[in-house]
Formats: C-alpha cells, sequence, structure tokens
C-alpha cells in the first residue's frame, strides 16, 4: 500500500466519479482505476459501488477512507516540519454563527498563515448535519453549539446573546417586559436553538404567534426591514443593517464551539486555524 493510494481513495470520495477524481489529481483515469483496484486488492475487499451515475463508498470503504486521511495528515504534517502551516482546512458552521465571525477567521489567517486555504460551509442550521460532516471526515473543525459525544473534542468559542430585532420605525428603544411585543407578528428563526427561544419566552409567560418560518437570518431579516415583525436572533448572526436591535427583558444566551475529531488536530493547518478561533474568543460576542 502506498500513500498515493489514501490520495486517489480521497479524490474519488470527494469527486463521486474516477473521472472528476483524475482531474482532481491530474492524472488518467486509467491510473485512477488502477490505484483504487491495487488498494482493494491490498485490504481484500471492494472498497466502492460502481454505476452509471458514478460511485459511493461501500461501509468497509468509508472506515478504511477514515484511515487514510489519518496517513495523509500524517504525511502532510511531516512534510511541512520546519515550515508554517499550509495546506486545506474544511470548515463546516452555523449559518448564525454570522458572517462577520468568518470573515474576520479568514483575515487573520491570511495574515499569519498565508499558505492556509480554508474551504467554509456555512448554510445549514441543523447541529445533526455538522456532527455527521465530522464523523464522514467531510470537514476538519465545525463551529456549533456544545454537544456530547466523546469522539470529538470541543473547545469555548462565544457565549453569544439572543437579542430583540425590530423594524427601524418602530420606535421602541427598551422592552421591559415581552407583554410589549403582544399583537407583532413573529418572525421565527428555525436555527439550531429555535426551540430553546420558544421555551425561553413559554417560560416567561410570552406565546407569541408565529406568523413566518425560516432558516435564513437573511430572510428573516429582509422581513423585518419591511416591517412586517419581529424576531429573537442571536448576536453574532447580525449584520450591520437597517433594523433596530434591543435586549431581551430577560436575558438569554448561546454557547458556541469549536469542534473537531482529535486526530484533525494533528493536522498543522486545521491546528493553527482552531487556535485563531480561540484567539478571537474573547472578542466574538462584543
Amino acid at each position: 500500500m502506498k500513500i498515493n493510494h489514501c490520495r486517489v481513495l480521497q479524490a474519488v470520495a470527494d469527486a463521486g466519479t474516477f473521472g472528476g477524481a483524475a482531474l482532481l489529481l491530474e492524472c488518467t483515469q486509467s491510473n485512477v482505476s488502477y490505484a483504487i483496484r491495487e488498494l482493494e486488492q491490498h485490504v481484500g475487499f471492494r472498497l466502492l459501488t460502481r454505476s452509471r451515475a458514478g460511485c459511493e463508498l461501500t461501509a468497509e470503504g468509508r472506515e478504511v477512507l477514515l484511515r487514510c486521511a489519518r496517513i495523509l495528515e500524517i504525511a502532510d504534517d511531516l512534510k511541512s516540519l520546519g515550515s508554517a502551516p499550509s495546506g486545506i482546512v474544511r470548515l463546516v458552521s452555523l449559518q448564525s454563527a454570522g458572517e462577520a465571525l468568518l470573515a474576520r477567521l479568514l483575515e487573520e489567517c491570511w495574515a499569519r498563515f498565508p499558505g492556509i486555504r480554508i474551504d467554509v460551509a456555512s448554510d445549514t442550521e441543523s447541529e445533526d448535519f455538522i456532527v455527521q460532516a465530522l464523523r464522514r471526515n467531510e470537514a476538519d473543525l465545525a463551529i456549533t453549539q456544545p454537544f456530547e459525544d466523546g469522539q470529538f473534542v470541543c473547545q469555548p468559542l462565544a457565549d453569544d446573546p439572543y437579542v430583540l430585532v425590530l423594524p427601524a420605525s418602530h420606535g421602541l428603544r427598551r422592552v421591559e417586559s415581552f407583554a410589549q411585543l403582544a399583537g407583532l407578528r413573529f418572525l421565527q428563526h428555525e436555527g439550531a436553538g429555535a426551540r430553546h427561544v420558544l421555551q425561553h419566552l413559554a417560560n416567561h409567560g410570552f406565546v407569541p404567534a408565529v406568523s413566518f418560518r425560516a432558516t435564513s437570518v437573511h430572510a428573516i431579516l429582509s422581513m423585518v426591514r419591511r416591517g412586517q415583525g419581529f424576531s429573537v436572533l442571536p448576536r453574532m448572526a447580525l449584520p450591520a443593517d437597517d433594523h433596530a436591535v434591543l435586549p431581551l427583558p430577560v436575558p438569554l444566551h448561546r454557547a458556541l464551539v469549536v469542534a473537531a475529531r482529535p486526530h484533525s488536530l494533528r493536522s498543522r493547518a486545521a491546528h493553527a486555524v482552531a487556535q485563531v478561533l480561540h484567539a478571537l474568543r474573547n472578542s466574538l460576542a462584543a
């Protein structure tokens, strides 16, 4: 078995076809096919199922891919000894963690580690999706809410307060009671903490009539700007925009963490990005 076999299997898993893997690796399709055949002969079982639509990893193939990923991380780490961290870091993040956070992360990483490329997927509010992306080795790091799973390392990132978001024209300068919001349409953000928000409101005697639901923060804010109602959103999710932001009459916060598989942090590039996030921690919720 050769390290190149691991790279080929990773490329096939990423591309979904031998032809796509060949493009990623800048080699011929026959080279890809030959490497997969050699690897299957070495391990003694099929790694892929093939069809006209492409190919998929078998259950055994997924296990082999996880081990190949570790081999590649170690190989890349050895290669980079004595030089600045470099390579690709795959980051998956809750959309509501905010564009500003990701922009600051990228700026800081590019300034300190120009050899690192960060591929970001931030279009989800599903914590299960994020955990599965880590588990399937589709992401190196994740920004999400805390979860309990002994397979992963979770480091605190931010304490993010929820805030009231109202139309700029509404005129309220302070909300001392949830009762002041009675009669307004509630625009519910179907984010990772949606149930937590509704439970918090109910615990304090306020059960809003939900007039609109969306997983997109931008969709919620668009409705707020048009004067169609109010919402409760994490502070970090909000861009500078034409809306009023007020504290909740009874505070509510959510925690954000950086999660990773322990062996992912052995990659110098992933470890460097995690360290940058840790350095940003104190200012994220400001």
